[in-house]
């Protein structure tokens, strides 16, 4: 038995060795009896201390120099303090290594006292303890919101700022969110699928409004309890920009809509996506087949088959060009379109039209007044260069004028005085011409008084006939005898006449066996007024040339036979008379000109502007003329109508002798001459005797100067151009007799 107890004794002994820990057993009277290898190491200085028999207070002196000295005195004060329960302490470093003491009561008496080596173990808890601070100082230091409480109870056991600063410092998950049931619901799915992904949710805000949230959960186990991790995320501003993109779109299609073009548009297959009202609009004719997702080439098709326009509708030529272009367009009922197509970025087009119709009539109108403007242009350079001539005429025409008239009273042989009657006819159609180019230089208003049209008509012919009558031509007259006044000026209207008959006349020459000339005149009731018709039967006029038959200098005849003036300045004439000048086919074969011309309303002949001057006899003038031949006729034309004239040969002589004697009816006075001129003596007369002023006449050649347009346009002063015509001068004197307030001579010296 004694043999067994030792075997015992050995096995436990060696189980104790085996151990990894450090152990030793002291008796009731606190001395070592046994302690193992792993004990040993762990006092490697106590070595020759460490027998059977050492004192436990002989152990802790000694041990307590090198190896935790704190911790055997606690375990020393455990002993002394008579408590049998067992002790162990925290785990302490040494030789950096991590130990836990302890000491446990023997039940046969004694202590054993037991040394852990708990590195690993320690060392693992700071990994764990130091992981779960990084990841909390991660999870403190994230933007998102996360929080992680438990399944059963809703209860928040963590969360990070972000989530904290978004919800506040609720405590239960549910307060966050607004409608219960949708908690509900995350529970179900979570517990069904562990997981739950981008949830769409509204969540109560801390400041205590509802905003739209995505919620991620995975469940997990937390301290062995089921627990959800919330992943939040805050999508105002998503739906805000959502919002604002859908608004965007919404304005951009009200844009579109509003556009006064139409607009269409097209996928990357070609097919329709949209389009606004003026598409819709224009594209009526397919109206039923404008339904989003039509292909391109379907909708071209059907307005092919309906005879409507492909171009309005699409792309109809899509292997033969290229997609950007800019073309044009007409629908049948003659209404213009300008169209671009572009591609977009996704591969399809998009095609945007106007309606041009009016711009082009706007851009034709302007053509047409372009061409107005420069053919006025051409007139007037025309009616400078002529005025320029006419100026250097109009006192040698004047001469001859006056001396043809004086010459009538002094022979008495027929065959002068027809001879002088050619001259004098002559001269007068000279200045008449003379005067019309002036006019239309300066585009002076037309004088008009009432006038039967037949007679201009007649004068006209017997000036031009004697061309006409030379080459054999038959003239036939068709005049409506009965016809209404008309309001004209007669020269100009009469110079009309002759350039249609003249033309008629060239027309003519060598272009038909039996030429005929004929002008006819008719009243038509309808419009109130006079037509007068040039017809020839001539080989007439092709429709090209009528378009710009009226063109200043554009003409049909061979060079050297035509300036192309004629016709043009007699549609000015016309018009400024409020007429019309027309062509078209004769019934003779040939052409016809009609002039139609407004009848005139007023009963009463227009007077000659003059001041209302008469005598007890004697009418007294004063001639102011630098141009000694001029001044020489005129001083005989007046005397031959017995007018006292009195000359001057320039202003300041003139002006000298109103200051000995004053006492003129009129006074006629040249505008440009050396020295202060026509106008400068007008002042000196408005200033010293003003009672002049009205009886003060101009006689000009220079009627297109700007003294000459400030008298028109002040239209006080009266102007006679030259060449002076003996009829103008003795319409003068005429009005001046006929005046019906006499004025005695003593008064006007007053």
């Amino acid at each position: 038995m004694p043999q067994q107890t030792e075997i015992n004794l050995r096995q436990m002994q060696a189980g104790v060795e085996a151990l990894s820990e450090g152990f030793a057993l002291f008796s009731e009277s606190d001395e070592l009896v046994y302690c193992n290898t792993a004990f040993r190491r762990l006092y490697p200085d106590l070595t020759n201390f460490l027998h059977p028999g050492l004192s436990w207070s002989v152990f802790l002196v000694e041990a307590s120099r090198k190896h935790g000295a704190s911790q055997l005195a606690q375990l020393d004060d455990h002993l002394a303090s008579g408590i049998n329960s067992p002790l162990t302490l925290d785990a302490c470093n040494l030789d950096n290594r991590w130990f836990r003491m302890g000491i446990r009561w023997v039940d046969e008496g004694g202590f054993v006292l037991t040394h852990v080596d708990v590195t690993e173990q320690h060392e693992a808890v700071e990994i764990i303890e130091h992981a779960d601070d990084l990841l909390r100082n991660i999870l403190d230091a994230c933007a998102s919101r996360i929080v992680l409480c438990s399944l059963s109870d809703g209860t928040i056991l963590y969360r990070t700022p972000a989530w904290l600063e978004t919800f506040g410092p609720v405590q239960n998950i549910r307060a966050v969110f607004v409608d219960p049931v949708s908690y509900a619901d995350m529970l179900a799915d979570v517990l069904s699928t562990s997981r739950l992904d981008d949830q769409d949710s509204t969540m109560l805000h801390t400041a205590g409004h509802p905003f739209p949230t995505r919620t991620s959960v995975r469940m997990i186990n937390y301290q062995d309890q089921p627990a959800v991790v919330m992943s939040i995320e805050d999508m105002t501003q998503l739906h805000n920009q959502r919002n604002e993109i859908v608004q965007t779109n919404q304005r951009l299609l009200d844009a579109i809509e509003a556009l006064d073009q139409g607009f269409v548009l097209f996928d990357a297959d070609h097919r329709l996506l949209m389009a606004n009202q003026h598409y819709l609009d224009v594209n009526k004719p397919i109206s039923s087949y404008l339904d989003p997702g039509v292909k391109n080439t379907v909708l071209v098709e059907h307005a092919s088959a309906e005879n409507h326009e492909p171009l309005a509708v699409g792309w109809p030529r899509q292997q033969d060009e290229p997609v950007t272009a800019k073309y044009e367009f007409e629908l049948q009922d003659q209404r213009a379109f300008s169209v671009s197509r572009r591609a977009t970025s996704d591969g399809g087009f998009v095609i945007a039209w106007r309606d041009v119709t009016e711009q082009r009539a706007t851009e034709q109108e302007l053509t047409r007044r372009r061409e107005t403007a420069f053919q006025n242009e051409k007139l007037s350079a025309l009616g400078q260069l002529l005025a320029g001539v006419a100026h250097e005429l109009n006192n040698p025409l004047s001469v001859v004028l006056g001396h043809a008239m004086m010459l009538k009273d002094e022979v008495s042989d027929a065959d002068a005085l027809d001879g002088i009657d050619k001259i004098s006819r002559s001269a007068e159609r000279c200045a008449k011409i003379v005067k019309t180019f002036l006019a239309m230089a300066r585009q002076k208003p037309t004088q008009l008084e009432q006038s039967k049209l037949n007679d201009v008509i007649e004068m006209a012919l017997e000036i031009a006939s004697y061309n006409i009558g030379k080459s054999g031509i038959e003239t036939r007259l068709q005049l409506d005898d009965k016809l209404p006044l008309v309001l004209v000026d007669e020269d100009q209207v009469t110079q009309v006449f002759i350039n249609l008959m003249i033309n008629a006349e060239q027309a003519l020459a060598g272009n038909a066996d039996a030429p005929v000339i004929q002008i006819s005149t008719v009243f038509d009731k309808s419009t109130n007024r006079i037509i007068a018709r040039v017809s020839d039967n001539g080989p007439g006029i092709d429709s090209d040339h009528r378009l710009r038959i009226f063109e200043p200098f554009y003409t049909t005849k061979a060079v050297g036979e035509g300036t192309g003036v004629g016709l043009a300045l007699s549609h000015r004439i016309i018009s400024s008379h409020g007429g019309n000048l027309t062509v078209s086919d004769s019934e003779l074969g040939g052409a016809t000109f009609e002039v139609s011309l407004p009848i005139s309303s007023n009963e009463n002949d227009q007077k000659l502007n003059t001041p209302n001057l008469a005598t007890n006899g004697v009418i007294r003038a004063l001639l102011v003329e630098d141009e000694p031949d001029v001044s020489d006729v005129m001083q005989k034309l007046l005397a031959s109508m017995g007018v006292e004239v009195t000359t001057a040969i320039n202003a300041e002589t003139g002006l000298a002798l109103l200051q000995n004697d004053s006492a003129y009816h009129v006074i006629l006075c040249d505008l440009r001459m050396p020295g202060i001129g026509g106008m400068g003596m007008l002042r000196e007369i408005e200033e010293r005797w003003p009672s002049l002023t009205d009886r003060f006449i101009f006689v000009t050649g220079d009627a297109i100067s700007n003294d000459a347009k400030n008298i028109r346009k002040a239209a006080r002063n009266q102007i006679i151009e030259k060449p002076v015509s003996p009829s103008e001068l003795k319409s003068l004197i005429q009005s001046l007799r006929s005046a019906t307030d006499p004025i005695v001579i003593e008064e006007i010296k007053s």
